[in-house]
């Protein structure tokens, strides 16, 4: 889903389409509402694949790691800008940036969706549930 709301508004900005601010508001939107809830979700596994590290430590580390991430990305894509896709048959073109961030989502989504790490929090719980009985 994330992936189609940004293609969306990837092609329609090389496209150079036209939408109305409340399209492009609802496009937004939509797109927040997919990828808000992915910071969340990746802390609580990061804390569960490193346990017994701290969580504050490793949230913090995240959190540092991701911001450090997001500035080296501008350099790129601002190179990457100067670059456009020419669709074949089509009068359209894609620009460089717009793909860059289309395949940092998709390779996004291909991580999560593969990712399959031993979860030591939840089998340390388990243990000493099992231990309670």
């Amino acid at each position: 889903r994330q992936v189609g709301l940004l293609a969306i508004l990837g092609v329609s900005e090389g496209y150079d389409a036209t939408f109305t601010p409340a399209v492009v508001f609802a496009l937004l939107f939509s797109l927040g509402a997919a990828a808000g809830p992915v910071q969340p979700i990746a802390a609580e596994l990061a804390v569960e694949v490193s346990y017994p590290c701290d969580e504050n430590a490793v949230e913090a580390t995240q959190q540092l790691a991701g911001n450090l991430f997001s500035a080296l990305l501008v350099p790129i894509c601002q190179s990457a800008a100067a670059y456009d896709l020419q669709m074949p048959g089509r009068a359209m073109d894609i620009r460089g940036d717009t793909l860059v961030l289309l395949a940092l989502v998709a390779a996004t989504a291909v991580a999560f969706s593969s990712f399959d790490a031993p979860l030591e929090r939840t089998r340390v719980d388990d243990e000493g549930a099992a231990a309670e009985l």
